[in-house]
């Protein structure tokens, strides 16, 4: 099955750590989002402020991570039945596991993130 893998944390500073952004882009990111709101253009002023403007290059690499996470991976079913009762979205917590996820995508993670921090990791 391929499905897109997430950290399963809410803590902004951790994830802002995970998507290689400074401090404070997820709430600049949450601005620009309330700023272009009233747009009556289907957020095509948002999308082009997003990625034509060079001062929001870490905005739209926050977002593309929100977006895509680690990307798409095939989660074996050992580890889905062990761990979940969806096949199709959910949590894995087991760190043995989340390591071995982590492990698959070839993702390293930056200094001073545990894999505690993650909270387990999500897909959808």
């Amino acid at each position: 099955m391929g499905i897109r893998l997430y950290p399963n944390t809410g803590c902004v500073a951790t994830l802002e750590t995970l998507a290689g952004v400074p401090a404070g882009t997820k709430k600049k990111l949450l601005e620009l989002i309330e700023f272009h709101r009233g747009d009556n253009d289907n957020g095509r002023k948002f999308v082009d402020a997003l990625w034509d403007d060079p001062n929001n290059k870490h905005l739209l690499e926050f977002d593309m991570f929100e977006t895509w996470g680690w990307g798409r991976v095939n989660i074996p079913e050992n580890l889905i039945e062990n761990e979940v009762d969806d096949k199709n979205g959910g949590v894995i917590k087991n760190v043995e596991a989340v390591k071995c996820l982590l492990k698959m995508k070839e993702v390293t993670l930056p200094e001073g993130i545990e894999i505690e921090d993650l909270r387990g990791v999500c897909w959808c």
